[in-house]
């Protein structure tokens, strides 16, 4: 793979198509993932990697806690990374992740985000730690994509068309998401200018 850690997996390379119930990993559009991460605040990412792990799991017989891997995923991300290169094949060694780097950026940037979260939490004033996970949510998300687009294509759809569209569930945590990020502005807004607020 190109040396740039961001440059999405090719998509002229065939692999093989397969059936979306026997996908060994799970299989999302760019759109889809990074507009439910986003407006989730990043929880969707939980999900995200409790779904490669069942999948795994389920068609690999990975001997896993998917749960648990889901919730803890910076302790697994690097396995999960293999996984996905092992998914792609040598046919397709061209597209494969870098694993130590992609690894390393991915568990960085998610700790960083804790500890500012926890910093912030114990903070009585407005402060750079109020911002900082949130600065970091478009760079964790630019990181997952790229590793989604390798997922996406070691199960034969790049584009991930067989999940690019919306559910009524989707919506849902969407405007659940979107209520959050209101309120977290509003929050903001109190706290900086409170004389602003007219009530």
């Amino acid at each position: 793979m190109d040396s740039n850690l961001y440059q999405a997996p090719s998509t002229e390379t065939i692999a093989p198509e397969l059936d979306k119930q026997q996908a060994a990993l799970y299989v999302v559009s760019t759109k889809k993932f990074a507009l439910l991460f986003m407006l989730t605040l990043g929880l969707y990412g939980v999900y995200w990697n409790y779904r490669h792990w069942k999948l795994l799991k389920e068609h690999r017989g990975a001997n896993v806690i998917p749960v648990l891997r889901g919730i803890f995923s910076i302790f697994f991300i690097h396995s999960l990374l293999k996984h996905i290169n092992e998914e792609l094949g040598e046919d397709n060694s061209k597209d494969h992740l870098m694993v130590p780097q992609l690894a390393a950026i991915y568990i960085i940037l998610n700790v960083i985000s804790s500890i500012s979260d926890r910093l912030s939490a114990r903070s009585e004033t407005v402060g750079i730690m109020d911002f900082i996970s949130l600065i970091l949510l478009p760079f964790i998300c630019a990181v997952i994509a790229n590793i989604q687009q390798a997922a996406n294509l070691s199960q034969g759809d790049p584009k991930g068309d067989s999940n690019s569209e919306m559910t009524a569930l989707n919506w849902i945590w969407m405007l659940m998401g979107a209520a959050l990020w209101l309120l977290i502005i509003f929050g903001f807004a109190v706290m900086l200018a409170p004389d602003s607020i007219p009530f």
